[in-house]
């Protein structure tokens, strides 16, 4: 029992867990039934003749309901489960191990085709082009595979410390096994059958393969090395789109094959995810490492206990930093939003039209957002690039009096020389904008220091009674 309390410790303690925190909470919900999925797959693969429905139907269900809770998990969980599936310890003939995991995969199949037709749907309709991730949009979100042995960048007493060392550039660089459990689980691959460890060891090294991405990072950043013009030439057609300097190339992993060759592998993004995964077999070997020193006497057992302790000193995040950008700054003018009618909509400048902090701001005033942040930008969106990728500029006023926006939110900065004299006096040039209400805050960051709302007017329209 104690073994495995300390393997869900460092389960549940993994700073790719932790940081979910701040989000993206259905990757939460996967993982807590991955556990479920590699046990119930487990068994229903060592079990020897005849096939134990129960386990094949259960194996299925919980891989069902961790791919429903987010769709990454169509690989991220299911490629390397099938690795721990495959090689288990088992009396049975590899035919037979195939045909088991095909009813896994039938089962799931089962349960998820509703959910995978309205996926389907939405994506035709929202993504008529395409709807995947060019090789250069998440070709740097795969792990450094240091990155694996860094301290935990989530930890209060040393997370400042720890960004000279090992940079953040994004969620990919937040994948850190912790140190401790990293011990137990080398105690665990030392001390355990070969029998029982070499499913998970397979699950690892699939994980560990796909999670670096598509080109080898070191540090964080890319590996690149000389090459002949006619690597060269054989590489390009795999990496194009991507800035290289001249006579250099990326270490092509396999990963690169996959997003090229298996259906809707280049829909993903994050590659780093397979991190998730990849807990599991750090937990199970830190599990077993410490079933084995139990088994050893009373120094076994406090040599057990420490690494426990650890496991959870390692994970600490309180007090969390912030959880997003958002949770740090409460703006007056979304108080202002939030008492305005139901179904008031807004778009927000000059950030990136098409932003994930807009979106997030909608938690604190509930109207609608025209420019949330999303995966894949929608045609729609895509078609009027020009009209509202950029502001202020008139040619975007009809398109958002047509789309029904409400309100013009504008971050500005009083003291910046081309905010003074080029943009602010190009907003109140504009007869179909009227200054509504002007706060004295703003998002705190990119140096915005006051937020200015304006409505979309008719033509020949007064302003509003109330403005300023």
């Amino acid at each position: 029992m104690f073994a495995g309390l300390l393997a869900g410790c460092a389960y549940i303690a993994a700073p790719v867990f932790t940081l979910r925190l701040g989000g993206h909470l259905q990757l939460l919900i996967g993982m807590m039934f991955l556990p479920y999925a590699a046990a119930s797959l487990l068994r229903l693969s060592s079990m020897s003749r005849p096939i134990s429905w129960k386990w094949l139907i259960l194996s299925g269900t919980f891989l069902a309901a961790i791919i429903i809770s987010q769709w990454y998990f169509l690989f991220v969980a299911t490629l390397p489960l099938l690795g721990l599936g495959l090689f288990a310890a088992s009396e049975v003939n590899w035919r037979e191990r195939l045909i088991r995991l095909l009813g896994v995969i039938g089962v799931t199949f089962i349960l998820i085709a509703p959910f995978a037709l309205l996926t389907w749907h939405a994506r035709r309709i929202m993504l008529p082009d395409g709807g995947t991730f060019t090789v250069a949009d998440s070709e740097q979100l795969g792990f450094s595979l240091d990155y694996l042995f860094s301290p935990n960048p989530l930890h209060p007493l040393w997370r400042n410390q720890t960004f000279t060392t090992f940079p953040i550039g994004g969620e990919q660089d937040v994948v850190s096994l912790g140190y401790a459990a990293t011990i137990a689980a080398i105690i665990g691959l030392l001390t355990t059958p070969w029998r029982q460890t070499r499913p998970f060891i397979v699950m690892g090294l699939i994980s560990v393969v796909l999670g670096m991405g598509l080109t080898l990072r070191w540090r964080g950043e890319r590996v690149l090395i000389p090459a002949p013009a006619w690597v060269n030439a054989i590489i390009s057609p795999l990496i194009v789109g991507l800035p290289l300097p001249a006579g250099q190339i990326p270490i092509v992993l396999p990963g690169m094959l996959f997003y090229h060759w298996l259906p809707f592998y280049s829909s993903l993004r994050v590659w780093a995810r397979f991190d998730m995964p990849l807990m599991i077999v750090v937990a199970a070997l830190a599990g077993y490492g410490a079933a084995w020193l139990l088994g050893k006497g009373r120094w076994g057992a406090i040599i057990a206990t420490m690494l426990g302790i650890l496991i959870i000193f390692e994970g600490l995040i309180i007090p969390y930093s912030d959880f997003t950008a958002v949770a740090i700054n409460d703006r007056l003018v979304d108080e202002w939003l939030a008492a305005q009618p139901e179904g008031t909509a807004i778009i927000e400048y000059p950030r990136p039209w098409i932003d994930k902090l807009a979106m997030y701001s909608q938690s604190r005033h509930g109207q609608s957002i025209v420019n949330g942040y999303m995966s894949f930008q929608p045609s729609y969106l895509t078609a009027v690039d020009a009209q509202l990728g950029s502001w202020p500029t008139p040619t975007a006023i009809p398109i958002l009096r047509e789309w029904g926006v409400d309100y013009v939110l504008v971050s500005g900065i009083p003291d910046n020389d081309d905010f003074a004299t080029q943009i602010w006096p190009s907003i109140l040039a504009m007869d179909e904008l009227c200054l509504l209400k002007s706060f004295p805050d703003a998002f705190a960051f990119s140096g915005f220091e006051e937020t200015h709302v304006f409505a979309i007017i008719g033509e020949d329209e007064p302003c509003p009674p109330g403005s300023e």
